[in-house]
């Protein structure tokens, strides 16, 4: 289905509708990656730093055993933090877990907002894709 492209609403260059189809997967795609590089760094626990990842007092194999008992209760694959001061100083983990979170929103909702324009109408939106009506008069 051959569809005209749009820039800022206004007509641009023909494309089809799997090629608009295919840029909105690419962007799910992206999302998806990003929050799945971030499970990683979530992964690392800092327990066995004690105050400040120096591990004082701690047995030595304190955070090895840990991390791999909260593994097996939950079946992801928690390690020891490989920098105790990295991890229980900064939170980087959290920060980009929540940026891929972010990306994954903007995404949806920029295909939402594409899904509506397409959808607008009948009388003078785009109109180039038509949504059944939940029941009479819904918008």
């Amino acid at each position: 289905i051959v569809k005209i492209g749009r820039t800022h609403l206004q007509d641009a260059t023909p494309l089809t509708l799997g090629q608009a189809i295919s840029g909105w997967v690419a962007q799910l795609d992206h999302a998806v990656a990003a929050l799945k590089m971030s499970l990683t760094q979530l992964r690392e626990l800092a327990l066995g730093g004690t105050a400040v990842g120096t591990g004082l007092n701690t047995h030595p194999d304190y955070a090895r055993h840990v991390a791999q008992q909260i593994a097996e209760l939950t079946g992801f694959d928690f390690v020891s933090a490989p920098n105790k001061f990295a991890g229980l100083a900064a939170h980087d983990a959290f920060v980009f877990a929540s940026g891929a979170c972010k990306q994954l929103a903007a995404a949806c909702m920029k295909i939402a907002n594409d899904v509506r324009w397409l959808a607008s109408g009948p009388r003078c939106g785009i109109g180039e894709l038509l949504i059944p009506a939940n029941e009479p008069g819904s918008s």
